[in-house]
């Protein structure tokens, strides 16, 4: 059990530290300690060894004012473990979190990976450690209260070397977490970040607008790229915002970028050589017309037809997997369809020759015609029927026409 009420020290090392081990170990150590200015905070923590779970304990202690959440790990870890026996490695970024591996020696050895994730002025973190007593996982929140305390500390003298300190956390920033949250997703949900302000919890909860940050640059680059440009076009509006006019008007217009129909389709065909470089079949397709298809055709019955697609030249293994057996066997609706095209696309003017199927077409105006003609007789014989005159000429007609086998 020695080893079980000790580790609490490090679970909170992941999250700041518990009262349990920091007191425990503040007693220990027979050093010359010095009252500084300090802030309260509120520790949360839990630990599950083995089968055994300690129940959640909540404590308020005071750390040194204004300390990084990194360089207070490390000294919660020197403190617990009675010397400079506790290493940080592999520390990583990402947006409001980051996580370690770390490393004890000494009677208290151990090896464990850290997680922390910070929102607001609460701090959660996770830790599997792997200790002599055995495997454990330690769970703590620590939440900054903002008021003002004494906390003490080893006194050093000024010629000894002071322990170098973990590179302070990033502020948090608003704008970047929005972005993290999203930036994998398509650009529509990116957009949302850049057209919403967002709060900035650091800032006393002010609302900012996001687009003089680093990432509207990335985004309004990807707007002008196949991918990006097709992605919004794609995409069914998002926003709340009542003057929203769809995904792509709306990041055109956020971009700075001309947003009136000759602009996008001038965009659209720029952008045409850079998805045929890049091999963007469907782009080709749905914003090439005649003589894209015709190309595209013409790649397919070469690369794709008389054999498994899985077997044609890696450069073309998405277009014959997706469109090959369509354009090879001159089904042009079938591709575009295959692409997204539909009847209101192709309205847009872009999906060139999807329309309707030629054989649905020619039974269309056949069957219009047989109407038209249909209901010309009909019309003449009610004419005929109020002239005598002319009712047994038709007659007449009618029975000559018997006679000559017409």
């Amino acid at each position: 059990m020695r080893h079980t009420l000790k580790f609490p020290g490090v679970a909170t090392a992941a999250a700041v530290c518990v009262a349990l081990a920091c007191g425990a170990a503040m007693a220990q150590q027979k050093v010359k300690t010095q009252q500084v200015a300090g802030e309260k905070i509120r520790v949360k923590s839990s630990i599950d060894m083995q089968g055994m779970s300690i129940p959640s304990q909540t404590q308020e202690i005071c750390i040194p004012a204004g300390q990084d959440d990194e360089s207070t790990i490390m000294q919660q870890l020197q403190q617990g473990q009675g010397g400079d026996n506790c290493k940080i490695s592999n520390v990583k970024h990402s947006g409001n979190k980051f996580s370690a591996d770390i490393k004890c020696t000494g009677e208290e050895a151990m090896t464990g990976h850290l997680e922390v994730e910070t929102v607001g002025k609460t701090m959660r973190s996770t830790m599997d450690a792997k200790t002599s007593a055995g495997a454990m996982k330690m769970q703590s929140e620590v939440t900054r209260l903002g008021t003002a305390c004494e906390v003490s500390q080893p006194k050093v003298a000024r010629q000894t070397p002071q322990t170098p300190q973990m590179p302070a956390m990033p502020d948090m920033d608003a704008c970047q977490m929005a972005y993290d949250s999203v930036k994998d997703r398509d650009l529509a949900d990116q957009l949302e970040v850049f057209l919403t302000p967002q709060v900035d919890y650091m800032n006393g909860g002010k609302k900012v607008s996001c687009k003089k940050h680093e990432t509207f640059d990335q985004f309004c680059d990807a707007v002008q790229t196949p991918a990006g440009f097709m992605s919004l076009d794609t995409a069914e509006p998002t926003s709340k915002r009542r003057a929203s006019q769809g995904p792509l008007i709306d990041a055109l217009d956020a971009c700075g970028l001309d947003s009136d129909d000759e602009s996008i389709a001038a965009l659209q065909d720029e952008l045409l050589g850079q998805a045929q470089k890049e091999r963007l079949w469907r782009y080709q397709l749905r914003y090439g017309g005649e003589e894209a298809y015709t190309a595209l055709a013409a790649t397919a019955k070469k690369e794709c037809s008389g054999r498994s697609f899985t077997n044609a030249a890696k450069r073309y293994a998405s277009l014959c997997r997706d469109y090959g057996s369509a354009l090879a066997g001159g089904r042009r609706r079938d591709a575009l369809a295959a692409a997204g095209c539909t009847e209101e696309v192709a309205e847009r003017n872009l999906c060139v020759g999807y329309g309707e199927r030629p054989q649905a077409k020619a039974k269309a105006k056949s069957k219009r015609r047989a109407v038209e003609v249909e209901e010309v007789e009909e019309d003449a014989e009610a004419e005929d029927a109020e002239d005598p005159v002319n009712d047994t000429i038709n007659k007449a007609k009618k029975g000559l026409r018997g006679l000559l086998g017409r």
